[in-house]
């Protein structure tokens, strides 16, 4: 009898025993799974937060590398022919600060070197006294030496204003150009009668 009262209480201590291990390995168990959620959760919020940062600065990136499309044109160094030369510019380029787009085309117009056959034809010596915008209309004020160093038959004369026309109204915000000499309006260069406002010059292209 006294052997079955100690075999009992053994075996309930073993209960006893094996009752708390079994619930501490779950507290355990519960422990690690909460703290793997935890970390879990912790890395996908990092990689969230980086995916958006690196989402904001190709955004930032992309609008500082905004590309803004121009055209200058040359004459054929023989012949009334006008050809488009296409150029881009970083829309926040610092050439672009406190000027006009049309300013800008027009300064990289006079001063553009030839291509092969084809020559800028726009007198060396001419200055740009002023470009502003009447409406959709390019009034470009040059100096007089463009009138007075001019060269070329009447068409060369005009091909040449079809460089300086066509140049700026490429651009979005021009529809057309008056050309101004020194502040004025002039009716004709060396005998070629000068229209009070040009639009886009067809005439001047080689047939295909």
């Amino acid at each position: 009898m006294l052997n079955y009262s100690r075999l009992q209480k053994a075996l309930c201590f073993l209960i006893i025993i094996s009752v708390v291990f079994f619930i501490g390995c779950r507290n355990n168990d519960t422990e690690t799974e909460e703290t793997e959620q935890e970390t879990s959760q912790s890395e996908a919020q990092n990689e969230q937060e980086s995916e958006m940062k690196q989402e904001s600065e190709e955004s930032d990136e992309g609008k500082n590398n905004d590309r803004i499309q121009y055209v200058l044109y040359l004459k054929h160094q023989d012949q009334p022919f006008v050809f488009s030369d296409s150029h881009q510019i970083a829309s926040n380029d610092e050439r672009l600060q406190n000027k006009s787009l049309s300013l800008f085309v027009l300064e990289e117009l006079l001063s553009q070197e030839g291509i092969g056959e084809l020559i800028n034809p726009i007198p060396k010596e001419t200055k740009i006294l002023s470009v502003e915008n009447d409406g959709r209309t390019a009034v470009v004020n040059l100096s007089e030496d463009f009138v007075q160093n001019i060269s070329g038959t009447h068409e060369d004369i005009e091909a040449t204003i079809a460089v300086i026309v066509n140049s700026l109204i490429t651009l979005p915000e021009n529809d057309r150009v008056r050309l101004l000499i020194d502040g004025n309006q002039v009716d004709q260069i060396q005998g070629l009668p000068i229209q009070e406002e040009y639009e886009f010059i067809t005439s001047y292209y080689p047939d295909k």
